[in-house]
């Protein structure tokens, strides 16, 4: 009797130099202070303990819920019930800053959550490599945003402030100054 398994991926070593602990170093500052709810901080270190937890996954379906899960944490999906056109337009707003635009992006972060759907609703497993690391990388842009932002999002409510008027035009932001 036999059994068909997965082949096992070869793993590489990581190299820590002293740039990469440097940088580790610098980058953990914000994690250093006490931390409340409802912080940001915590909003990203939840972020960063799935998205580990999704790159250290060994199949791919697993790795495309994990990246989906923090994809649906850093655009605060709870406040819409999680409605996948709505997580895809806050990724899509994140990576059109990296000049994406045009490039059928944000058609193919539809086609990755249908894809997730199919994983969870139907158990349909098969998930490319490229695809996982199509949402990774919009995953990675929007980490690297909140990461390089937190000063200015202090609290979750600052992040859900900053998704209701990040499409506001001048005109209308002049208004609310105004009220």
């Amino acid at each position: 009797l036999s059994f068909n398994t997965d082949n096992e991926r070869k793993a590489f070593l990581f190299k820590f130099t002293p740039k990469t602990a440097e940088t580790v170093i610098n980058n953990s500052k914000i994690f250093s202070k006490k931390i409340g709810n409802n912080s940001s901080v915590e909003l990203l270190i939840s972020a960063l303990r799935q998205y580990a937890d999704a790159l250290s996954s060994k199949y791919n379906y697993n790795q495309l819920l994990g990246l989906w899960q923090v994809a649906e944490t850093l655009t605060l999906s709870s406040e819409f019930n999680g409605k996948t056109s709505e997580v895809v337009s806050r990724l899509t707003w994140f990576t059109n800053k990296e000049k994406f635009i045009g490039s059928g992006y944000k058609y193919t972060l539809l086609a990755i959550a249908q894809k997730r759907n199919d994983i969870v609703h139907r158990g349909i497993s098969e998930i490319s490599d490229d695809e996982v690391n199509f949402l990774k990388i919009a995953v990675d842009i929007t980490l690297l945003w909140f990461f390089q932002n937190l000063k200015h999002l202090k609290t979750i409510n600052h992040v859900s402030e900053f998704y209701r008027f990040r499409d506001k035009n001048n005109a209308d932001i002049k208004t609310i100054k105004e009220i």
